[in-house]
Protein backbone atom coordinates (compact mmCIF):
# COMPACT_ATOMS: atom_id res chain seq x y z
CA UNK A 1 0.00 0.00 0.00
CA UNK A 2 1.84 3.26 -0.95
CA UNK A 3 2.67 5.47 1.64
CA UNK A 4 2.19 2.54 4.23
CA UNK A 5 4.68 2.31 7.40
CA UNK A 6 5.89 -1.28 7.54
CA UNK A 7 8.07 -3.00 10.44
CA UNK A 8 10.11 -5.49 10.32
CA UNK A 9 10.25 -7.65 13.35
CA UNK A 10 14.07 -9.28 13.33
CA UNK A 11 16.51 -11.15 15.32
CA UNK A 12 19.70 -10.52 13.44
CA UNK A 13 19.00 -6.93 12.84
CA UNK A 14 22.12 -6.52 10.22
CA UNK A 15 20.22 -8.93 8.02
CA UNK A 16 17.02 -7.03 8.52
CA UNK A 17 18.67 -3.89 7.65
CA UNK A 18 20.21 -5.41 4.61
CA UNK A 19 16.90 -6.41 3.64
CA UNK A 20 15.39 -2.90 3.87
CA UNK A 21 18.05 -1.99 1.83
CA UNK A 22 18.00 -3.86 -0.83
CA UNK A 23 14.17 -3.33 -0.81
CA UNK A 24 14.73 0.43 -1.49
CA UNK A 25 17.11 -0.39 -4.06
CA UNK A 26 14.18 -2.50 -5.86
CA UNK A 27 11.90 0.31 -5.18
CA UNK A 28 13.81 3.64 -6.66
CA UNK A 29 11.72 4.46 -8.89
CA UNK A 30 8.53 4.55 -7.45
CA UNK A 31 7.17 7.42 -5.17
CA UNK A 32 5.34 7.47 -2.19
CA UNK A 33 6.84 4.52 -0.62
CA UNK A 34 6.16 5.15 2.87
CA UNK A 35 8.70 4.02 5.95
CA UNK A 36 10.34 0.90 6.40
CA UNK A 37 11.35 0.13 9.78
CA UNK A 38 13.62 -2.29 11.59
CA UNK A 39 12.76 -3.90 15.64
CA UNK A 40 14.57 -6.17 17.05
CA UNK A 41 12.46 -9.99 18.06
CA UNK A 42 13.94 -13.09 18.90
CA UNK A 43 11.18 -15.47 19.01
CA UNK A 44 13.06 -17.73 20.80
CA UNK A 45 12.93 -15.86 24.12
CA UNK A 46 8.96 -14.42 25.77
CA UNK A 47 11.41 -11.73 27.38
CA UNK A 48 12.20 -10.49 23.80
CA UNK A 49 8.93 -11.00 22.64
CA UNK A 50 7.45 -8.68 25.54
CA UNK A 51 10.15 -6.19 24.81
CA UNK A 52 9.33 -5.56 21.17
CA UNK A 53 5.27 -5.78 21.78
CA UNK A 54 6.19 -2.58 24.45
CA UNK A 55 8.17 -1.01 21.99
CA UNK A 56 5.76 -0.70 19.36
CA UNK A 57 2.71 -0.51 21.33
CA UNK A 58 4.40 2.76 22.80
CA UNK A 59 5.98 4.05 19.19
CA UNK A 60 3.08 3.48 17.27
CA UNK A 61 -0.43 4.90 16.75
CA UNK A 62 -2.07 2.17 14.22
CA UNK A 63 -1.54 -1.63 14.17
CA UNK A 64 -3.30 -2.48 10.97
CA UNK A 65 -1.87 -5.45 9.77
CA UNK A 66 0.29 -8.21 11.91
CA UNK A 67 2.05 -10.59 9.89
CA UNK A 68 3.04 -13.91 11.89
CA UNK A 69 5.65 -15.31 9.48
CA UNK A 70 9.22 -16.19 11.47
CA UNK A 71 9.63 -19.96 12.36
CA UNK A 72 12.05 -22.38 12.30
CA UNK A 73 11.13 -26.24 10.63
CA UNK A 74 12.59 -29.09 11.31
CA UNK A 75 15.94 -28.44 13.31
CA UNK A 76 17.57 -31.15 15.30
CA UNK A 77 16.25 -31.12 19.08
CA UNK A 78 17.05 -28.04 21.30
CA UNK A 79 14.79 -25.55 23.71
CA UNK A 80 13.85 -22.07 23.88
CA UNK A 81 15.44 -19.87 26.57
CA UNK A 82 12.00 -20.20 28.22
CA UNK A 83 12.37 -24.16 28.13
CA UNK A 84 9.82 -25.09 25.56
CA UNK A 85 10.46 -27.37 22.39
CA UNK A 86 12.05 -24.77 19.87
CA UNK A 87 9.38 -25.29 17.30
CA UNK A 88 6.49 -25.28 19.32
CA UNK A 89 8.30 -22.38 21.17
CA UNK A 90 8.88 -20.52 18.35
CA UNK A 91 6.48 -20.88 15.74
CA UNK A 92 3.50 -21.34 18.01
CA UNK A 93 3.76 -19.88 21.59
CA UNK A 94 6.20 -17.12 20.39
CA UNK A 95 3.56 -15.97 17.90
CA UNK A 96 0.56 -16.60 20.30
CA UNK A 97 2.03 -14.10 22.80
CA UNK A 98 3.02 -10.93 20.66
CA UNK A 99 -0.86 -11.37 18.78
CA UNK A 100 -2.06 -11.12 22.08
CA UNK A 101 -0.08 -8.48 23.83
CA UNK A 102 -0.82 -6.26 20.01
CA UNK A 103 -4.36 -7.33 19.70
CA UNK A 104 -5.91 -3.96 21.86
CA UNK A 105 -4.07 -1.39 19.29
CA UNK A 106 -5.18 -3.79 16.51
CA UNK A 107 -8.53 -3.98 17.62
CA UNK A 108 -8.00 0.23 18.00
CA UNK A 109 -6.99 0.11 14.58
CA UNK A 110 -9.55 -1.33 13.08
CA UNK A 111 -10.07 -2.61 10.36
CA UNK A 112 -7.46 -4.77 10.47
CA UNK A 113 -5.86 -7.95 9.55
CA UNK A 114 -3.82 -10.79 11.26
CA UNK A 115 -2.24 -13.51 8.93
CA UNK A 116 -0.55 -16.79 10.65
CA UNK A 117 1.81 -18.67 8.30
CA UNK A 118 1.03 -22.13 8.72
CA UNK A 119 2.47 -25.02 6.05
CA UNK A 120 0.90 -27.99 4.23
CA UNK A 121 2.94 -29.94 6.69
CA UNK A 122 0.24 -29.58 8.99
CA UNK A 123 -2.34 -32.43 7.39
CA UNK A 124 -1.21 -35.59 6.58
CA UNK A 125 -0.86 -37.02 3.08
CA UNK A 126 -0.80 -40.99 3.43
CA UNK A 127 -0.31 -43.26 0.16
CA UNK A 128 -2.34 -46.56 -0.37
CA UNK A 129 -2.00 -49.09 -3.17
CA UNK A 130 -5.34 -49.20 -5.28
CA UNK A 131 -5.76 -51.07 -8.65
CA UNK A 132 -8.56 -49.62 -10.41
CA UNK A 133 -8.04 -52.63 -13.38
CA UNK A 134 -8.41 -55.16 -9.99
CA UNK A 135 -11.86 -55.35 -7.71
CA UNK A 136 -10.09 -57.66 -5.87
CA UNK A 137 -7.43 -54.31 -5.11
CA UNK A 138 -10.52 -51.95 -4.90
CA UNK A 139 -11.88 -54.21 -2.24
CA UNK A 140 -8.57 -54.36 -0.33
CA UNK A 141 -8.04 -50.62 -0.54
CA UNK A 142 -11.52 -50.00 0.54
CA UNK A 143 -11.13 -52.28 3.68
CA UNK A 144 -8.18 -50.82 4.75
CA UNK A 145 -9.66 -47.50 4.49
CA UNK A 146 -12.88 -48.50 6.76
CA UNK A 147 -10.61 -49.81 9.47
CA UNK A 148 -7.95 -47.21 9.66
CA UNK A 149 -9.81 -44.35 9.06
CA UNK A 150 -12.58 -42.61 11.70
CA UNK A 151 -13.93 -40.25 8.90
CA UNK A 152 -14.09 -40.03 5.47
CA UNK A 153 -15.82 -36.42 4.16
CA UNK A 154 -14.30 -35.99 0.66
CA UNK A 155 -14.23 -39.10 -2.00
CA UNK A 156 -12.53 -38.10 -5.37
CA UNK A 157 -12.70 -40.38 -7.91
CA UNK A 158 -10.36 -38.94 -10.41
CA UNK A 159 -7.99 -41.82 -11.79
CA UNK A 160 -8.60 -43.42 -15.22
CA UNK A 161 -7.62 -43.70 -18.49
CA UNK A 162 -8.41 -42.90 -21.84
CA UNK A 163 -8.83 -43.93 -25.61
CA UNK A 164 -6.39 -47.19 -24.80
CA UNK A 165 -6.30 -50.30 -27.43
CA UNK A 166 -8.75 -52.59 -26.44
CA UNK A 167 -7.36 -54.79 -23.27
CA UNK A 168 -9.72 -56.22 -20.34
CA UNK A 169 -9.32 -55.90 -16.94
CA UNK A 170 -7.96 -58.57 -14.21
CA UNK A 171 -11.80 -59.41 -13.82
CA UNK A 172 -12.67 -59.37 -17.49
CA UNK A 173 -14.39 -56.17 -18.53
CA UNK A 174 -13.17 -54.41 -20.63
CA UNK A 175 -10.61 -51.73 -19.46
CA UNK A 176 -12.35 -48.19 -20.21
CA UNK A 177 -15.93 -49.41 -18.50
CA UNK A 178 -13.86 -51.38 -16.02
CA UNK A 179 -11.46 -48.44 -14.97
CA UNK A 180 -13.32 -45.68 -15.54
CA UNK A 181 -16.51 -46.62 -13.81
CA UNK A 182 -17.16 -50.44 -12.38
CA UNK A 183 -14.07 -49.65 -9.98
CA UNK A 184 -15.06 -46.20 -9.36
CA UNK A 185 -18.35 -47.66 -8.85
CA UNK A 186 -17.52 -50.18 -6.33
CA UNK A 187 -14.98 -48.17 -4.27
CA UNK A 188 -17.87 -45.49 -3.63
CA UNK A 189 -20.29 -48.26 -2.43
CA UNK A 190 -17.95 -49.52 0.25
CA UNK A 191 -17.27 -46.15 1.45
CA UNK A 192 -20.58 -45.17 1.54
CA UNK A 193 -21.55 -45.81 4.82
CA UNK A 194 -18.71 -44.47 6.58
CA UNK A 195 -19.07 -41.62 4.22
CA UNK A 196 -22.68 -40.72 4.86
CA UNK A 197 -21.54 -41.06 8.90
CA UNK A 198 -18.88 -38.65 8.59
CA UNK A 199 -21.47 -36.25 7.16
CA UNK A 200 -21.43 -33.60 5.97
CA UNK A 201 -19.58 -35.71 2.90
CA UNK A 202 -18.66 -34.78 -0.79
CA UNK A 203 -18.11 -37.30 -3.65
CA UNK A 204 -16.58 -35.98 -6.55
CA UNK A 205 -17.07 -38.19 -10.28
CA UNK A 206 -14.52 -36.92 -12.81
CA UNK A 207 -16.28 -37.58 -16.25
CA UNK A 208 -15.51 -35.38 -19.48
CA UNK A 209 -17.03 -33.51 -21.95
CA UNK A 210 -15.98 -36.60 -24.05
CA UNK A 211 -19.33 -38.07 -22.60
CA UNK A 212 -21.55 -36.14 -25.82
CA UNK A 213 -19.71 -37.88 -28.18
CA UNK A 214 -22.36 -39.17 -31.17
CA UNK A 215 -21.96 -42.83 -30.22
CA UNK A 216 -25.76 -42.71 -29.12
CA UNK A 217 -27.12 -44.76 -26.12
CA UNK A 218 -25.16 -47.38 -23.47
CA UNK A 219 -25.66 -50.94 -25.56
CA UNK A 220 -26.39 -52.86 -21.97
CA UNK A 221 -25.87 -55.75 -24.40
CA UNK A 222 -22.28 -55.30 -25.21
CA UNK A 223 -20.67 -53.33 -22.53
CA UNK A 224 -17.32 -54.78 -23.02
CA UNK A 225 -17.39 -54.54 -26.92
CA UNK A 226 -17.33 -58.26 -27.35
CA UNK A 227 -19.62 -58.33 -30.01
CA UNK A 228 -19.19 -54.91 -32.32
CA UNK A 229 -15.93 -53.35 -33.50
CA UNK A 230 -13.56 -51.91 -31.05
CA UNK A 231 -13.39 -47.92 -31.13
CA UNK A 232 -11.25 -46.58 -27.96
CA UNK A 233 -13.07 -42.87 -28.25
CA UNK A 234 -16.63 -44.71 -28.10
CA UNK A 235 -15.58 -46.91 -25.60
CA UNK A 236 -13.89 -43.94 -23.52
CA UNK A 237 -17.36 -41.96 -24.18
CA UNK A 238 -19.79 -45.06 -22.54
CA UNK A 239 -17.32 -44.83 -19.48
CA UNK A 240 -17.87 -41.26 -18.73
CA UNK A 241 -21.13 -41.33 -19.84
CA UNK A 242 -21.72 -43.98 -16.99
CA UNK A 243 -19.60 -41.71 -14.28
CA UNK A 244 -22.25 -39.26 -14.96
CA UNK A 245 -25.32 -41.34 -14.75
CA UNK A 246 -24.03 -42.82 -11.59
CA UNK A 247 -23.70 -39.76 -10.06
CA UNK A 248 -27.26 -39.20 -10.68
CA UNK A 249 -28.24 -42.44 -9.32
CA UNK A 250 -26.33 -42.10 -6.33
CA UNK A 251 -27.77 -38.46 -5.69
CA UNK A 252 -31.20 -39.55 -6.09
CA UNK A 253 -30.89 -43.18 -3.87
CA UNK A 254 -29.29 -40.74 -1.28
CA UNK A 255 -32.54 -38.17 -1.41
CA UNK A 256 -34.59 -41.20 -1.17
CA UNK A 257 -33.18 -42.59 1.98
CA UNK A 258 -33.54 -38.56 3.46
CA UNK A 259 -29.57 -38.36 3.28
CA UNK A 260 -29.43 -34.78 2.98
CA UNK A 261 -25.38 -34.08 3.70
CA UNK A 262 -23.57 -36.37 1.44
CA UNK A 263 -23.43 -34.63 -1.77
CA UNK A 264 -22.14 -35.60 -5.22
CA UNK A 265 -20.86 -33.63 -7.97
CA UNK A 266 -19.65 -34.92 -11.72
CA UNK A 267 -17.34 -32.87 -13.62
CA UNK A 268 -15.49 -32.30 -16.78
CA UNK A 269 -11.87 -30.95 -15.44
CA UNK A 270 -11.38 -29.94 -19.40
CA UNK A 271 -8.17 -30.70 -21.89
CA UNK A 272 -5.61 -31.00 -19.22
CA UNK A 273 -2.00 -31.76 -20.27
CA UNK A 274 -0.82 -35.19 -18.23
CA UNK A 275 -0.11 -38.46 -19.67
CA UNK A 276 -3.71 -39.62 -19.89
CA UNK A 277 -3.74 -39.02 -23.94
CA UNK A 278 -0.46 -41.77 -24.38
CA UNK A 279 -2.33 -43.87 -26.70
CA UNK A 280 -3.35 -41.01 -28.84
CA UNK A 281 -0.59 -42.40 -31.64
CA UNK A 282 -1.99 -46.27 -31.54
CA UNK A 283 -5.23 -44.33 -33.04
CA UNK A 284 -3.61 -41.96 -35.46
CA UNK A 285 -0.06 -41.82 -35.80
CA UNK A 286 1.17 -38.42 -35.13
CA UNK A 287 -1.69 -37.31 -33.21
CA UNK A 288 0.40 -37.16 -29.93
CA UNK A 289 2.63 -34.16 -32.16
CA UNK A 290 -0.48 -32.37 -33.13
CA UNK A 291 -1.67 -32.29 -29.94
CA UNK A 292 1.10 -31.30 -28.29
CA UNK A 293 2.16 -28.83 -30.50
CA UNK A 294 -0.84 -27.44 -32.19
CA UNK A 295 -3.22 -28.33 -29.47
CA UNK A 296 -0.94 -27.19 -26.89
CA UNK A 297 -1.63 -24.04 -26.65
CA UNK A 298 -5.33 -24.08 -25.48
CA UNK A 299 -4.46 -27.09 -22.92
CA UNK A 300 -4.69 -26.18 -19.19
CA UNK A 301 -1.67 -27.04 -17.03
CA UNK A 302 -2.47 -29.92 -14.19
CA UNK A 303 -3.12 -26.67 -12.26
CA UNK A 304 -5.91 -24.74 -13.63
CA UNK A 305 -7.27 -28.67 -14.72
CA UNK A 306 -7.66 -29.29 -10.81
CA UNK A 307 -10.40 -26.47 -10.22
CA UNK A 308 -13.13 -28.03 -10.93
CA UNK A 309 -12.74 -30.49 -9.08
CA UNK A 310 -11.65 -28.30 -5.72
CA UNK A 311 -14.95 -26.34 -6.50
CA UNK A 312 -17.02 -29.35 -6.19
CA UNK A 313 -15.04 -30.36 -3.27
CA UNK A 314 -14.67 -27.66 -1.52
CA UNK A 315 -16.55 -24.34 -2.62
CA UNK A 316 -19.44 -23.32 -0.44
CA UNK A 317 -20.91 -21.79 -3.47
CA UNK A 318 -22.09 -25.34 -4.48
CA UNK A 319 -22.43 -26.94 -0.86
CA UNK A 320 -25.78 -27.56 -0.65
CA UNK A 321 -25.95 -29.38 -4.59
CA UNK A 322 -25.97 -32.69 -5.83
CA UNK A 323 -26.86 -34.88 -8.75
CA UNK A 324 -25.41 -31.76 -10.88
CA UNK A 325 -22.89 -31.41 -14.03
CA UNK A 326 -20.19 -28.92 -13.93
CA UNK A 327 -17.35 -27.47 -16.19
CA UNK A 328 -15.28 -24.54 -14.95
CA UNK A 329 -16.44 -23.94 -12.07
CA UNK A 330 -20.18 -23.82 -12.71
CA UNK A 331 -23.35 -26.00 -13.37
CA UNK A 332 -23.50 -26.60 -16.77
CA UNK A 333 -25.66 -28.64 -19.13
CA UNK A 334 -24.48 -32.86 -20.29
CA UNK A 335 -26.25 -34.49 -22.61
CA UNK A 336 -29.93 -36.08 -22.75
CA UNK A 337 -28.72 -39.63 -22.55
CA UNK A 338 -26.46 -38.23 -19.54
CA UNK A 339 -30.37 -36.70 -18.42
CA UNK A 340 -32.25 -40.35 -18.70
CA UNK A 341 -33.27 -41.16 -15.15
CA UNK A 342 -34.30 -45.13 -16.37
CA UNK A 343 -30.66 -45.77 -18.46
CA UNK A 344 -29.13 -44.41 -14.60
CA UNK A 345 -31.54 -47.05 -12.80
CA UNK A 346 -30.42 -49.49 -15.25
CA UNK A 347 -26.67 -49.16 -14.89
CA UNK A 348 -26.90 -48.88 -11.27
CA UNK A 349 -28.63 -52.50 -11.34
CA UNK A 350 -25.97 -53.92 -13.53
CA UNK A 351 -23.02 -52.53 -12.26
CA UNK A 352 -24.68 -53.95 -8.70
CA UNK A 353 -24.46 -57.25 -10.71
CA UNK A 354 -21.19 -56.87 -12.13
CA UNK A 355 -19.05 -55.77 -9.07
CA UNK A 356 -20.27 -58.81 -7.10
CA UNK A 357 -22.72 -56.76 -4.69
CA UNK A 358 -26.93 -57.64 -4.34
CA UNK A 359 -28.74 -55.10 -5.74
CA UNK A 360 -31.15 -55.57 -2.65
CA UNK A 361 -28.55 -54.80 0.22
CA UNK A 362 -29.23 -51.31 1.74
CA UNK A 363 -25.78 -50.12 0.89
CA UNK A 364 -26.49 -47.39 3.40
CA UNK A 365 -26.77 -49.97 6.55
CA UNK A 366 -24.32 -48.13 9.08
CA UNK A 367 -26.07 -45.15 8.68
Amino acid sequence: FAGAKVILACRNLEKAKAAVADIQKQCTVKSNLGELKVVELDLCSLESVRKCAKELLESEERINLLINNAGVMMCPYSKTKDGFETQFGTNHLAHFLFTLLLLPKICKSMPARIVNVSSIAHTELKVVELDLCSLESVRKCAKELLESEERINLLINNAGVMMCPYSKTKDGFETQFGTNHLAHFLFTLLLLPKICKSMPARIVNVSSIAHTAPFGPMDFTDLNFEKRKYNPVHAYQQSKLANILFTKELARRLTEKDITDVHVYSLHPGVIRTELGRHYDSMFPGLTWVYDNIFGLFIKTPTQGAQTQIYCAVDDNCASETGLYYAECAVTSCSREAENAETARKLWDISMELVGLDKNDDIFKIV
